[in-house]
């Protein structure tokens, strides 16, 4: 398979013993496999019945409060579901794909997804600024990668800003979210890949010089 030659299983002790901490405050009771991409990537995560969640090759260098983080993230995208509901989403998209309102719905369901895990991990006691600031970290360091567009959930697909991060109240998604552009734009920006749930793709969009206000 394509992926055993991109991918690793992680065998280091520190990560698995981190997944099974987070799986258990989840209350996640699937198995989740922990994969390292062999080169940069988006941290991901994909399947229904097996999920796995996929680390870039650095890693294994990042602060203990940014592996916790981005765990959590992705972890919520699996007690979610969010990997089988963006896979329906994307079959609308095609069958119906000469209709904008099921675009601008898709588009508006993976905005709402990543705001919901987001809250997830802020309720978990993570610092807005930071987790923002994990964000766009991450993001940046995948400009020179972006051809690594594997099956997943993400993290980093919408700007932290326009996530709410720097101030925004712990709560479930909220619906004051604005669609910038006609549908027809609406229905570009959502043409992805059927399977990619990502939230750090969008940061990685963004100008290196916008910088997160802190509270």
């Amino acid at each position: 398979m394509w992926l055993n030659r991109v991918t690793a299983l992680v065998q280091d002790e520190g990560w698995l013993g981190l997944v099974d901490e987070l799986s258990l405050e989840l209350g996640l009771t699937r198995h989740i496999r922990l994969l390292q991409a062999k080169g940069p990537a988006m941290p991901m995560t994909w399947g229904i019945r097996r999920p796995a969640i996929l680390l870039p090759a650095e890693a294994d260098e990042w602060t203990a409060e940014r592996r916790r983080d981005v765990l959590l993230h992705e972890l919520a995208h699996v007690k979610r579901h969010d990997f089988l509901i963006q896979l329906i989403a994307r079959i609308a998209c095609a069958v119906y794909w000469f209709h904008p309102l099921v675009w601008l719905a898709a588009t508006r369901l993976r905005e709402e997804r990543e705001r919901a895990c987001d809250d997830h991990v802020l309720r978990a006691g993570a610092t807005p600024s930071a987790y923002a600031t994990h964000l766009l970290d991450i993001a940046r360091g995948l400009r020179a990668a972006r051809a690594t567009s594997l099956a997943s959930v993400a993290m980093a697909r919408s700007r932290p800003r326009r996530r709410g991060l720097r101030n925004r109240p712990l709560s479930a998604p909220t619906p004051s979210i604005r669609l910038r552009g006609s549908p027809r734009q609406a229905s570009r920006r959502s043409a992805r890949p059927v399977t990619r749930l990502r939230p750090w793709t969008r940061c990685a969009a963004a100008p290196a010089n916008r910088n997160i206000r802190t509270p």
